[in-house]
């Protein structure tokens, strides 16, 4: 009873459990270890380990995760994460952005106890102790040829009764092999489970060492009954978990969606107000020229009665010369005029 209510208690805590590393997992290569994330600290604070080897931290979700606990539960654990972060053909390859990133996040949060070692896993085997490792992770390249040369160098490292965690446990599909790498060793100990979501999750616990006292770890190994029950709980946390990631992604693109709105709304607003500009200038130019048309109307009228009134001054000037050449005086003084008109001209030609 009293094992059932401290276990109780203990995953009481991970009901509301979120990540409040500084990692951003929404990167999709981010995502396949995500579900594992509470587990992992459940089992560094059930466990408090000693030290924490990591073989293939890629851009940092799981080691980030256990480095995460230990500070938070303020444990005396040394945590290291073994990678040349080049990549390899299942994780795909990539440049310097990836290791700057993890380097960077390492020594803003957890310089005091975690350290990266960028080489292989066989160069960095020796740098260990027999016996010195108290949790190992597995996940580099995930061939059944190389997980198994990962596990059979490294598990002298491990210390009787440590831990190793092996990733993707339930992947067949390709050249993907550490399916068959589990089904070989789950065997050997009867401490051994495997939690089949987020591409699964194997938990082998070395033999040897001492009774397990936490009642965590207790039911963790505890099949079926207890791991069921612990397996049920740690997915139930992991779907919490990928629910609030998606509501948050769908959170952020409604952010981001607004945002282009309003964008949109100023650039309208804007354009609307060069369009109202142009238009007040338009209706300033029509007003202009209707002025303009309006005053050359007026001229256009005034020259028409200038026109009007020469043409009327013709009329009568024309009207006055006809009655004059129709008058008697200018029939009867026409000989004279036809006479002084021939005397001029006889004087301009004797000159």
């Amino acid at each position: 009873m009293q094992h059932s209510d401290a276990l109780l208690q203990f995953m009481s805590r991970y009901v509301d459990y979120s990540y409040t590393g500084p990692h951003d997992f929404e990167r999709p290569e981010s995502l396949p270890w995500v579900g594992h994330m509470a587990f992992a600290d459940m089992l560094v604070r059930a466990y408090r380990p000693e030290l924490l080897v990591e073989l293939g931290a890629y851009t940092g979700v799981s080691f980030f995760s256990f480095c995460n606990a230990v500070r938070q539960a303020w444990l005396h654990t040394s945590c290291c994460a073994v990678d040349t972060w080049k990549g390899e053909h299942h994780a795909g390859y990539y440049g310097e952005e990836v290791f700057a990133a993890v380097e960077r996040h390492t020594e803003r949060n957890y310089a005091e106890f975690a350290r990266l070692l960028r080489m292989t896993f066989d160069e960095a085997v020796d740098r260990f102790e027999d016996g010195s490792v108290d949790i190992l992770h597995i996940d580099g390249l995930h061939t059944y040829e190389a997980v198994r040369h990962d596990f059979d160098t490294w598990l002298p490292k491990v210390r009787p009764g440590g831990i190793v965690l092996f990733h993707d446990v339930v992947e067949q599909h390709d050249d993907f092999g550490v399916w068959k790498l589990w089904d070989e060793i789950e065997s050997l100990t009867p401490e051994s489970c495997c939690f089949r979501h987020s591409h699964g999750l194997g938990v082998w616990r070395k033999p040897g060492g001492p009774e397990l006292e936490h009642p965590f770890l207790r039911a963790l190994f505890d099949r079926p009954e207890g791991f069921e029950a612990v397996a049920a709980f740690v997915r139930a946390v992991a779907e919490r978990q990928e629910l609030q990631r998606r509501a948050h992604a769908l959170e952020r693109l409604a952010e981001e969606r607004q945002e282009q709105i309003n964008a949109c709304q100023a650039e309208s607003e804007a354009r609307q107000a060069v369009i109202d500009d142009c238009n007040a200038r338009l209706e300033q130019r029509a007003e202009e020229l209707r002025a303009a048309r309006d005053e050359m109307c007026e001229r256009d009228a005034a020259h028409q009665r200038e026109i009007d009134a020469l043409r009327c001054e013709k009329a009568r000037v024309e009207e006055a010369y006809d009655r004059i050449l129709r008058s008697r005086s200018w029939l009867v003084t026409r000989p004279l005029r036809f006479a002084a008109e021939w005397i001029r001209k006889r004087r301009a030609g004797s000159r």
